[in-house]
């Protein structure tokens, strides 16, 4: 093995995936468990290494891992203040040191996972929407009249169910939502967002229950167009942008839209591949499972994309083994789990509770289980069971 020259820090940006490349064709990745107060600190080399052969110390001192390969200096890495007790474990095609982390440590990083507070900023910067697949404004141009739109936080369900105990059924009847869409506000959520028809821009088009963008791509849920029907006379088709539902409530899905903001996407973050996995937690919260069925919708006109460059299956069986990871690289920290999955066939499907999803999420599935079992030393993505593969999937940010 080629000897390292380098310093990874935690608070310098590196560009590329999430597996960090090194000198020498050597890669590494930070995995934290933060319910177990634990990471690991993953190294690998490309050239065909026995990793366990190799004569490695480790060193922590003041928040800075040092790795030395063959009595020579490797490798340093500044985990910052809160890391503790490395140990280091040897396998044939990778190293990984074990480290404990403090609460201070993990809050950091959590923080830093969030991204921005899309309330807080929008209280600086004027909001900004546009479909994800052709950049075209969601949100129509404001008057210096109305002012800015305001973003605010939507309360969660536990506010909704507090509320349903001490209203009467005619105040709140049930099933209904707690919080209506309001002309000027932007209601924030943590996989949508919230607006009322008449602030989103009249290109979009209310299609069977779903809301689209002119290139044809779904960028939410919305009533399809009221009718109004008086005795006596013909019914009377209103616009769905007219005075009628102009304060009616749209959701527009962060993973289809983008914000600019301070030269970033705001909503970057919120992929096609984590609202799937985001819907998946979501069901194992409320029906206690963790194995579930994929599939694939019917396409729609345009939604595959040309010559993948991955394998696409008929179906996916993923079964959710560590829901809370933490995976860090430079000074990227990306919420994600660890799961296990493997291909199916529709003519022999597991007795599982199945999902469908739409086809162009089920190809963002698919590429990123695959781009992670290309990445990965054999022994880091391998399965109990011939057919089980162990991948990562990115979660969304919670705010």
């Amino acid at each position: 093995a080629q000897p390292l020259s380098t310093t990874a820090s935690c608070g310098s940006h590196l560009k590329g995936g999430w597996v960090m490349s090194l000198p020498g064709g050597w890669h590494s990745l930070l995995e934290v468990n933060p319910q177990l107060k634990q990471g690991r600190v993953l190294l690998y080399a490309d050239a065909p290494v026995d990793h366990q052969a190799l004569e490695v110390s480790v060193q922590l001192s003041h928040g800075m891992l040092q790795l030395q390969l063959d009595g020579k200096a490797a490798l340093q890495v500044d985990l910052g203040d809160g890391a503790a007790e490395p140990l280091l474990r040897a396998s044939h095609d990778h190293l990984a040191v074990q480290l404990k982390l403090s609460d201070a440590w993990l809050a950091r990083q959590h923080a830093r996972a969030q991204g921005p507070d899309l309330a807080e900023e929008s209280e600086e910067c004027e909001v900004e929407l546009c479909c994800r697949a052709c950049r075209a404004p969601l949100l129509r141009e404001r008057s210096a009249e109305e002012g800015p739109l305001q973003a605010l936080h939507l309360p969660t369900d536990l506010w909704q169910a507090c509320a349903e105990v001490v209203a009467c059924e005619e105040c709140m009847p049930l099933g209904q939502g707690h919080l209506r869409a309001e002309p000027g506000r932007l209601f924030v959520s943590c996989q949508s967002l919230l607006a009322a028809r008449g602030d989103l821009s009249m290109t979009l088009v209310p299609s069977e229950g779903l809301l689209r963008c002119s290139c044809g791509a779904v960028v939410g849920e919305a009533d399809g167009i009221r009718t109004s029907r008086r005795p006596g006379k013909v019914a009377r088709k209103l616009c769905s942008w007219g005075h009628v539902c102009r304060s009616a409530g749209v959701l527009l899905y962060k993973h289809r839209a983008s914000m600019p903001l301070r030269a970033r996407d705001a909503l970057a973050d919120y992929t096609e591949e984590a609202s799937v996995l985001a819907h998946l937690l979501t069901l194992r919260i409320s029906e206690g499972q963790s194995r579930f069925v994929v599939l694939p919708s019917h396409p729609s006109a345009g939604s595959l994309r040309d010559g993948p460059a991955f394998s696409i299956s008929e179906a996916l069986e993923v079964r959710l083994v560590l829901p809370e990871l933490l995976l860090l690289r430079g000074d990227q920290v990306q919420l994600a789990s660890k799961v296990l999955f493997r291909e199916c066939r529709c003519a022999a499907l597991p007795e599982l509770t199945q999902v469908v999803v739409p086809q162009e999420a089920f190809e963002a599935l698919c590429s990123s289980l695959d781009s992670w079992v290309q990445r990965l030393p054999p022994s880091l993505t391998a399965a109990p069971g011939a057919e089980w593969q162990c991948s990562y999937l990115p979660r969304p940010p919670e705010l």
